[in-house]
């Protein structure tokens, strides 16, 4: 009897090691989670040209535009109210077909820094490890075959911001902060600004 008390005695200390290694481990893990930088946001990844029509949503924000991406002639990309789209650095959107971008007054679209936090969020998962700043992101570039409207967009962050070359370009109620410019255009473009700052 002595023996089989030994062995219940052992089994009960090796139960026990196994539980304290267990709340151990699980310790480390939520510490890891309370340090570690994360994403905040479920963002939508844009790596790949628009070649059909495509439709860019609130619902679906902050798009993160990670490599320098184009819309296709005949293509349209639209995008909705509410919508942030977000550039990773050095990176521009090009529109070789058309570009409706409409917000509104309460709801407006957003092109900003992939390091701006102040809308949709930490999307690159660093806490405050970085900061967005002038010229982050090169440009919305508009060599386009069809229409092209911006209304009640604010841009952030760019360095051309909007570059159009032989394009007809509307703006309504735009807004341009820390950026190099904010609209160029050259060879045939024209543009109608109204109600921007």
């Amino acid at each position: 009897s002595i023996v089989i008390k030994e062995f219940k005695r052992d089994i009960i200390k090796s139960n026990m090691n196994k539980s304290s290694q267990s709340v151990i481990f699980v310790l480390i893990l939520l510490l890891i989670l309370l340090i570690s930088p994360f994403r905040t946001d479920a963002s939508t990844e844009v790596t790949l040209d628009i070649d059909s029509p495509t439709t860019w949503t609130e619902a679906g924000s902050p798009y993160v535009v990670l490599n320098s991406v184009s819309v296709f002639p005949d293509t349209t990309l639209t995008i909705e109210p509410g919508t942030i789209v977000k550039f990773e650095q050095g990176v521009s959107l090009g529109v070789l077909g058309s570009l409706i971008s409409s917000g509104t007054s309460q709801n407006p679209i957003y092109f900003t820094s992939y390091r701006d936090d102040s809308v949709g969020g930490d999307s690159n998962g660093d806490g405050e490890d970085s900061a967005p700043s002038y010229a982050d992101w090169s440009e919305i570039y508009l060599e386009a075959q069809g229409v092209v409207n911006f209304s009640n967009v604010i841009f952030k962050y760019a360095n051309d911001t909007v570059y159009a070359y032989n394009t007809d370009v509307n703006f309504t109620n735009i807004n341009c902060s820390y950026a190099n410019s904010c609209i160029t255009i050259s060879d045939g473009s024209s543009i109608n600004v109204s109600g921007s700052s």
